[in-house]
C-alpha cells in the first residue's frame, strides 16, 4: 500500500495527501483528514499507547501515505462508510463499487481493491505504533462500525466488532433512576465459591464490575458498564450480562449471568483495589528467553511440531518480547490456536510468566533448570498444556 501510493501520487504528478483530499475527503466532506496535522488538529491527538499505561512516542509515517499516513476521527471515517453504503449520495459511488468488486488473478486468486469480504461484509483494519482502527460495513444490513483505538495491544477491538455489528448497544431499554446512595451500598469486592474476585465500583453517575481473577493474578479482564433495570437488576446488552444484587443475613450476594455462565459470589469487602500498573522487568532477562522451543517426546529424545520462537526487539519505544510459531501443520498440532494468531509481542505478568491481550486464554511461563538457564516454555491455551524444550538460542526465521 505504501508503494502504490508513491507510485500514484508520481502518475497524478500530486502528493498523496492532496489527491486524498481532492478526491475522496471534499467530495465526502471529511474536513478531520489528513496527512499533516494542523495546529488545531494535533491539540486533539489521543496519546498513543503500546498497552494500557505505557504511552508511546507518535511516529511520522507521512513517508507512507498510503500505508499508515492518514490521520482521521470516527465521524469522518462515518461520513465514508455512509457513502460505501449508498446512505449517503456521492460521485464516487460509482468507483466504490468498483474497488469492492472481485478480481481474478492469473494466479487462482480471488481479491477485492484492499477490501476483506465475506459475502456482504467488508472490513479492513492497521495498526501503527499505538494505534489500532478498525472499519467494518454490512452491506445487507446497511449497518456500518468504526472503531479507533490509541492503544496498540488490547483484545477490546476485536471483542467488540461482533456485539457492534449486530446492533448490541451497552445500555439497555427500561433504565430506571437509582439513589447513588444505594449504588454506593453495593461497592466492593465479591468473591465466588472457587476464590474468585469480582469487584464492583460507583465513578459518577457510573456503576462498573470487573472480574479480578484469583488472589495474587493480575486481572486481564474488561471492566464493563452495567444499567439498572430495578435497584437490585443490572444489565449490559452489549455483552449479554445481567448483574443482581440481593441482602441478606449473611451480606450481600452478587449473581452474574453472561453467555458463558453464571457466578456467584458474597461481599467480603467493601473497598475496591488500585488496578496495579504494567509489570516490569529488567530487558536482560529477555536475553535468557530468546530462542527455539519444541515440543517433545519420548524422554526428549525426539523434538516434533512446530516451533515456538522467542526473540528479543529494541527500538524507539523500549525493549520487547515477541513469541511466534513456525513450521507445518501448526493447527493440527495445536488446534486450540483459532484466528491465525501466531504471533505477536508478549508481556510480563512476573519475572516468568508472559500474557498477549489478544488472547485471554493465553499464558506463557518460562522454566529453568538448575543453572539457572530457561530450558523450557510452558504454554496454557484454551485448556490445554503444551510443553517445550529448548533446542536453540536462535529463533527461527
Amino acid at each position: 500500500m505504501a508503494l502504490l501510493g508513491y507510485v500514484i501520487s508520481l502518475k497524478a504528478g500530486k502528493d498523496y495527501e492532496t489527491l486524498v483530499l481532492e478526491r475522496i475527503c471534499r467530495p465526502l466532506g471529511m474536513d478531520s483528514t489528513c496527512v499533516t496535522l494542523t495546529p488545531e488538529l494535533r491539540s486533539q491527538l489521543a496519546v498513543g499507547h503500546a498497552m494500557p499505561g505505557r504511552p508511546v512516542v507518535n511516529e511520522d509515517f507521512s513517508c507512507f501515505g498510503g500505508a499508515g499516513g492518514l490521520y482521521s476521527t470516527a465521524n469522518d471515517l462515518l461520513k465514508f462508510v455512509s457513502a460505501e453504503m449508498g446512505l449517503t449520495p456521492s460521485s464516487l459511488t460509482p468507483l466504490m463499487q468498483k474497488a469492492r468488486a472481485v478480481h481474478h488473478l492469473e494466479s487462482g486468486l480471488n481479491v477485492r481493491l484492499a477490501w476483506f469480504a465475506n459475502s456482504s461484509n467488508f472490513s479492513h483494519r492497521g495498526d501503527t505504533y499505538g494505534y489500532q482502527a478498525d472499519l467494518q460495513f454490512d452491506l445487507q444490513k446497511r449497518r456500518g462500525v468504526v472503531m479507533l483505538s490509541n492503544c496498540a495491544r488490547t483484545g477490546i477491538i476485536h471483542a467488540l466488532q461482533g456485539p457492534l455489528m449486530n446492533d448490541h448497544s451497552l445500555r439497555p431499554s427500561g433504565i430506571v433512576p437509582v439513589d447513588p446512595k444505594l449504588l454506593d451500598g453495593y461497592v466492593g469486592q465479591y468473591r465466588t465459591s472457587d476464590g474468585a474476585i469480582i469487584a464492583a465500583r460507583h465513578e459518577g453517575k457510573r456503576f462498573i464490575l470487573r472480574e479480578l481473577g484469583h488472589t495474587g493474578e493480575r486481572s486481564r479482564n474488561f471492566s464493563f458498564e452495567v444499567y439498572p433495570k430495578s435497584e437490585s437488576v443490572f444489565s449490559n446488552k452489549m455483552w449479554d450480562a445481567q448483574a443482581t444484587f440481593v441482602r441478606g443475613g449473611q451480606g450481600i450476594t452478587l449473581t452474574v449471568s453472561v453467555p458463558q455462565g453464571t457466578l456467584v459470589a458474597t461481599q467480603i469487602s467493601t473497598t475496591v483495589p488500585e488496578t496495579p500498573p504494567p509489570f516490569r522487568i529488567d530487558p536482560k532477562i529477555y536475553d535468557d528467553y530468546v530462542g527455539r522451543y519444541r515440543r517433545t517426546f519420548l524422554f526428549g529424545l525426539f523434538h516434533l511440531g512446530p516451533s515456538f520462537n522467542i526473540r528479543r526487539e529494541t527500538d524507539e519505544l523500549g525493549d520487547h518480547l515477541v513469541g511466534y510459531i513456525t513450521g507445518k501443520h501448526i493447527d493440527t498440532y495445536i488446534p486450540s490456536l483459532s484466528g491465525n494468531l501466531y504471533g505477536g509481542e508478549i508481556f510480563p505478568e512476573s519475572e516468568t510468566v508472559f500474557f498477549t491481550p489478544f488472547r485471554s486464554d493465553l499464558r506463557i511461563r518460562f522454566d529453568r533448570n538448575k543453572n539457572g538457564k530457561a530450558n523450557h516454555v510452558v504454554i496454557d491455551l484454551g485448556g490445554s498444556t503444551i510443553r517445550a524444550a529448548r533446542v536453540s538460542d536462535q529463533p527461527a526465521k
